[in-house]
């Protein structure tokens, strides 16, 4: 019993839900069906305004037989005024970061290495310690020398005053003032070996490599740090021979890092005076500023301007065409008549960069240059620009 009206109750809501459905659908219809209206209404209003139109250019036509025959036949194009101001051209090359202050340090002493305060990457001021070596042995000899020196140089005042007083032999008082000089010397020259066994930094830099460990024994002459100064950073970089006497000391570079995404800029410092045989390049070096990240080695874009006129007609190198004749491009001109034609006019290129080419002879500068449908027309074509004319 209970089953049934359950069942009884769930049809009776599901036949609400599809009267429900029903009406929301009628409704669209019924909305769908008065704007389809509208439409019609209006589309048959503009199709009644062209045949107006027609009518009357017919009429017209009928009067004057050249009416609107330009706007039959012309071709769409589009224009732009040919471009006149400062135009400059960049070489670009690669260059790498170099560095004065990248030296490998070595030991002057031998001994065990005890201590090394310093990590890879560190940035150190000069003077720094970076390694120490044990120097137990050279202490003991500056302290035995120093009881050698105290002795002797007691003597040597002894027979100093004897002399002084007549008593002795100036061969004693000689050998007594030797041993007090060679003694000194001994003192000084172990003291300077203690200064060699600790290595610290002849400059300010980073501590690029360690290249030994504590508790090695090392030796003079074994490398121990690689430190790299960052004050002294440049960039190398090489240009074709091409561009010799093109730039000089003092010129404007432009940089960018790609790898740690900077750009700077800054000048020329040296230009080489020597050509590599094997490549034909010149190098030219750049200062560098301060820079965060920056390392030896690192790759560089240089861009450096070998050409600017301040007075240069420039047009986009793909307007360009070439025929048997040489380069040409179209501008738009008007006739007597009033009507705009495609003229063809040759020129002479120049130097071309980012897309742009200077143009020598041809071009004053003041003409309206065809871009789209510069390869549909040809000399004398009627032409209609679509947008209206900058002049």
């Amino acid at each position: 019993m209970k089953n049934s009206l359950f069942f009884l109750m769930a049809l009776a809501l599901g036949m609400a839900a599809c009267d429900s459905g029903e009406a929301n659908l009628t409704e669209v219809e019924q909305k769908k069906t008065e704007l389809l209206t509208q439409l019609n209404e209006k589309k048959a209003e503009l199709s009644g305004i062209e045949d107006e139109i027609e009518a009357l250019e017919a009429e017209i036509v009928a009067l004057d037989p050249q009416y609107k025959a330009f706007e039959r036949n012309a071709r769409l194009i589009t224009v732009n005024p040919v471009e006149k101001g400062q135009f400059e051209h960049y070489v670009q090359a690669r260059g790498n970061v170099a560095s004065d202050a990248n030296v490998t340090l070595t030991a002057e002493a031998g001994g065990t290495i005890t201590r090394i305060p310093v990590r890879e990457g560190q940035f150190v001021s000069k003077g720094t310690t970076l390694v120490q070596i044990d120097a137990g042995v050279i202490r003991s000899s500056i302290a035995e020398i120093q009881e050698n020196l105290a002795l002797a140089d007691t003597l040597y005042q002894k027979q100093k005053r004897l002399w002084e007083q007549g008593v002795g032999t100036e061969v004693q008082y000689l050998q007594a003032k030797s041993q007090v000089e060679a003694l000194r010397a001994r003192l000084a020259s172990t003291e300077a070996q203690l200064g060699f066994s600790t290595l610290r930094a002849p400059f300010s830099g980073r501590v690029d490599a360690i290249l030994a460990n504590t508790g090695q024994q090392a030796f003079p002459g074994m490398a121990l740090v690689r430190l790299i100064g960052d004050q002294e950073m440049y960039l190398e970089t090489d240009l074709s021979e091409a561009y010799i006497g093109s730039f000089d000391e003092g010129d404007p570079v432009q940089i960018s890092f790609p790898s740690i995404q900077v750009q700077t800029e800054s000048k020329i410092s040296a230009v080489g005076e020597v050509i590599n045989p094997l490549n034909r390049t010149f190098n030219v070096e750049v200062a560098l500023p301060r820079v965060k990240n920056l390392r030896p080695n690192m790759l560089a874009v240089v861009k450096l301007k070998d050409f600017s006129d301040d007075n240069a007609v420039m047009v986009p190198t793909n307007l360009i065409q070439t025929d048997r004749d040489g380069d040409f491009v179209f501008v738009m001109v008007e006739t007597e008549g009033g009507d705009t034609v495609a003229k063809k006019v040759r020129v002479t290129r120049g130097k071309n960069y980012e897309g742009r080419t200077m143009i020598v002879e041809g071009l004053q500068g003041n003409e309206m240059l065809i871009h789209e449908g510069f390869r549909e027309v040809v000399d004398g074509a009627y032409v209609k620009a679509t947008d209206p004319v900058v002049k």
